[in-house]
């Protein structure tokens, strides 16, 4: 079975985020399943019929995204493989949304033969800065890629397993220094490390079915809506372009689905791990 899964945890705003997700994969792929790795809080604006949009809310262990008493959210992106109930997988960070000609299924039968992969902006040298996240110029290591994890897609079995574990095994040792990122450390470079491990590329290079208004610019509304297959709202705050773009998604999505979305507002003025990133 294919599907897509998200995360909403610690925060209210995610579950806002990928409530209106999960209408917009009501309005463009009705067959296929939504499921949310999410706990109380992350889920604590939405009532029982907007609860009900999702396939399945799984409630993740407490263990695998906390630091002792402190609730790390990202790390759920290691346990992607434990908890997802699909044989073949996208990931899609709550804070996106797909496009009114989002060819979701098409996207599923694109991957054929792949085990991993994930969006990535290109390929950087190691030996000539690889990431602005990882401290330090050098890294000895064979390839790395500028990945973006709001979207991964996996298929279960061995490949993938290992990825991700390895991954969890990177972050959990700290040999990897790197700047902080919404109160953690950010899961790309351990991704990559777990990649590199089991000798994994992505599939394709570059590889951008979200379109970041951060990373991207100068893009009118359409050519986002007909050509990008998600839109994201990474990052601490939403420019009043991207808010355009974004709201007239939710009209659009609503529209199609009879479902209304919910209002969304930034990060940073609510949590106080996204006042700098």
């Amino acid at each position: 079975m294919n599907g897509i899964i998200t995360i909403a945890t610690k925060h209210a705003l995610y579950g806002r985020y990928a409530y209106n997700l999960a209408v917009s994969v009501r309005a463009v792929a009705p067959n296929v399943p939504i499921s949310i790795i999410a706990d109380e809080i992350g889920i604590s604006h939405l009532n029982e019929s907007q609860r009900a949009i999702f396939d399945q809310i799984i409630a993740p262990d407490f263990h695998d995204y906390s630091n002792g008493e402190k609730i790390t959210p990202l790390t759920l992106k290691y346990h992607l493989y434990k908890y997802s109930p699909y044989d073949h997988t996208i990931f899609m960070d709550a804070d996106t949304i797909l496009t009114p000609t989002a060819k979701v299924v098409e996207m599923f039968s694109d991957m054929g033969d792949v085990d991993f992969t994930i969006a990535n902006r290109g390929e950087q040298s190691p030996q000539e800065g690889i990431s602005q996240w990882v401290m330090g110029k050098y890294l000895d290591v064979p390839y790395w890629y500028d990945l973006s994890s709001e979207f991964i897609y996996f298929a279960k079995g061995i490949v993938a397993k290992n990825v991700f574990s390895d991954a969890l095994k990177h972050y959990k040792q700290g040999i990897l220094p790197t700047k902080a990122f919404a109160g953690d450390k950010p899961d790309e470079p351990f991704l990559m490390l777990g990649m590199i491990d089991n000798g994994i590329k992505p599939h394709k290079v570059p590889f951008k079915p979200s379109f970041w208004y951060a990373a991207e610019k100068h893009i009118t509304a359409v050519k986002v809506k007909t050509e990008y297959l998600m839109f994201s709202l990474g990052g601490k705050l939403i420019p009043k372009a991207q808010r355009l773009i974004y709201d007239d998604i939710c009209k659009n999505v609503s529209y199609r689905s009879g479902l209304a979305t919910m209002s969304i507002h930034q990060k940073m003025n609510s949590m106080n791990e996204r006042k700098v990133i």
